[in-house]
């Protein structure tokens, strides 16, 4: 039976799909930080979900809380759109195996939370993709130079049908 969703955030977006999720499920949503206060209600074999943004192929957080609680779903969230080369990868590269279902949602680029050094580092790949001819560059362009959110309700759907299946087992 599903216990509680722990999750890592970085600009905030994770933290929103988590709080939706945690409010259909009616089950608990932790931020990782949170260690000592979920270990005290949390036994190490409870089923879990883990949400974690994407970073360079790799899903935040998803080491550390890997040892111990049955992940029953991941759901890593991410600025590009999804595809199945994104999927595979995130796949292979987090040693994601078929008892952990892996779901990969849109989240996006909030450009006023990241660090300096991050955010100088976007505008240098937006401008960098600007210069493309093709749509879905300069689509990618415009997030990394300005920022957007993606967050939205129904992008929860597919999720949230496969987890009330597997909610009461």
């Amino acid at each position: 039976m599903l216990k509680a969703i722990i999750y890592k955030t970085n600009t905030g977006h994770t933290l929103e799909y988590a709080k939706m999720l945690s409010k259909d499920l009616d089950i608990p949503a932790y931020d990782i930080k949170e260690l000592k206060k979920f270990k005290e209600c949390l036994k190490i074999d409870d089923e879990i979900i883990y949400m974690g943004w994407v970073c360079a192929g790799r899903i935040s957080g998803l080491t550390k809380i890997n040892n111990g609680y049955k992940i029953v779903c991941t759901i890593a969230v991410g600025a590009y759109p999804d595809s199945k080369k994104n999927f595979e990868t995130l796949r292979i590269g987090n040693n994601i195996n078929d008892n952990n279902k892996l779901f990969y949602i849109r989240g996006g680029i909030n450009l006023e939370k990241l660090n300096p050094l991050l955010k100088k580092i976007f505008k240098i790949v937006g401008r960098k993709l600007e210069k493309s001819d093709k749509e879905y560059n300069r689509e990618l362009a415009n997030m990394f130079i300005k920022g957007k959110s993606f967050v939205r309700k129904e992008n929860l759907d597919k999720i949230e049908k496969y987890l009330k299946k597997i909610k009461d087992k």
